[in-house]
């Protein structure tokens, strides 16, 4: 169906269905939607199982569904290449798209328009979900859309507990807002067990979450998440602007870099080398932390190890001794007698910093060594904790792997 080329709707109209407005199985040669408007159906308003490429431009999907697991755009098994160009996504019961496959290839592609509105007090979730519960690939590419007021996160990226699917988000120039109360509102990647997986976002706003802006949380596993978070104007009310966390034995590499952060309720940005024996390599640099939320603590908050036994590692390269432009901006970051930056060693981790000289638990050589290197906007204050005296420096000196 590829319409006029007119308004939505010049496609074709289906409203009020009793099931989906538009149910695909087993289209292995491919489906397209264009200039379609589907709203107001008692279920998913377009439910697709083991389709083989997918493609709706210019088209409506409002209003569908009126229970949870019923979405705007629902599929189960799509492989090959899906392109979204210009949707108008908005009111359905839980996902404004869901994609969940079990093996198989997949790309997904949303250019523009806009996702919003999946704000069900009971069913409403998040504007985009992808989840891999098995094996195969992904792909998402969100390039310049709107997202508002989804109940839960504007774009979910998840895996089940047992898993070795690998997963690509990419996503720039977005825009997303939570006007009203909300359980999410950023981006959240949630990996676990042995899946691969690379995120960038990349340019992009995110406004007012209930919880973090951009939440990179591997799970317990032995998988991989590498992760660049770069040149993006973040706040959050409810949490942090960045978190990005390492669990169980798996690695977890990043780059935050040229961020804008402001309004956080914990810390600005959050690194977390949380348990088990896993890595996490975060570089962190060129970053304007500012403007603490009520509860807000520090601006830049690092720790390796939660519990008795942990032996991870956590390599921090914050800032630059000489560029300025690579020093991170922390002064006044810090609130509620929170320090603008805090690293904490615990139990058995290591926490490697790129030219460090002090001694292994030299807690004021540690303050001292990051003070230097993120000055951009004066010498921020700082706190550190060595339990197990693990502060070292990287190998000859050189910066943490970087993605």
């Amino acid at each position: 169906m590829t319409g006029s080329g007119g308004a939505a709707g010049s496609g074709g109209t289906i409203q009020n269905s009793v099931g989906a407005g538009v149910l695909l199985t087993g289209v292995g040669g491919g489906a397209t939607l264009n200039f379609m408007s589907i709203t107001g159906g008692g279920d998913d308003g377009v439910r697709g199982t083991a389709v083989g490429d997918f493609d709706m431009a210019f088209s409506t999907v409002a209003g569908n569904g009126n229970a949870a697991g019923e979405s705007g755009l629902d599929f189960t098994g799509l492989t090959g290449a899906a392109t979204f160009f210009q949707p108008a996504i908005t009111g359905n019961a839980e996902h404004g798209l869901s994609i969940v496959n079990d093996a198989g290839t997949s790309s997904a592609t949303v250019t523009g328009g806009s996702i919003s509105g999946q704000n069900n007090a009971t069913t409403g979730d998040s504007g985009i979900n992808l989840e891999g519960t098995g094996s195969g690939s992904q792909a998402l590419t969100v390039l310049d859309t709107t997202f508002s007021d989804n109940r839960g996160d504007h774009i979910g990226v998840r895996t089940d507990a047992s898993t070795t699917v690998s997963q690509r988000v990419f996503a720039t120039g977005v825009t997303m807002t939570s006007p009203g109360p909300t359980l999410g509102g950023g981006i959240t990647v949630s990996p676990a067990d042995e899946a691969q997986v690379r995120v960038d976002i990349i340019s992009s706003t995110i406004s007012s979450p209930e919880t973090t802006a951009v939440a990179l949380n591997f799970g317990t596993g032995t998988g991989s998440l590498v992760a660049v978070v770069s040149n993006n104007t973040l706040s959050a009310r409810g949490a942090d602007g960045v978190d990005v966390t390492a669990n169980g034995a798996s690695s977890v590499t990043a780059r935050v870099a040229a961020n804008r952060i402001t309004g956080y309720d914990l810390a600005g940005i959050r690194l977390y080398q949380r348990d088990g024996s896993g890595t996490l390599n975060a570089t962190v640099r060129g970053n304007s932390i500012s403007a603490p939320g009520q509860f807000a603590a520090n601006g830049l908050l690092a720790q390796a190890g939660a519990v008795s036994g942990d032996n991870g590692s956590l390599c921090l390269d914050a800032g630059d001794v000489s560029v300025a432009a690579l020093k991170n901006a922390l002064v006044g970051s810090g609130a509620n007698g929170g320090t603008d930056f805090r690293v904490r060693q615990r139990f058995g981790s290591t926490v490697r910093l790129p030219g460090y000289t002090g001694g292994a638990s030299d807690t004021a050589a540690v303050i001292a060594h990051l003070q230097a290197r993120n000055d951009a906007n004066g010498t921020p204050t700082g706190s550190a904790t060595a339990e197990a005296g693990q502060f070292t420096n990287t190998p000859g000196g050189g910066g943490c792997p970087v993605p």
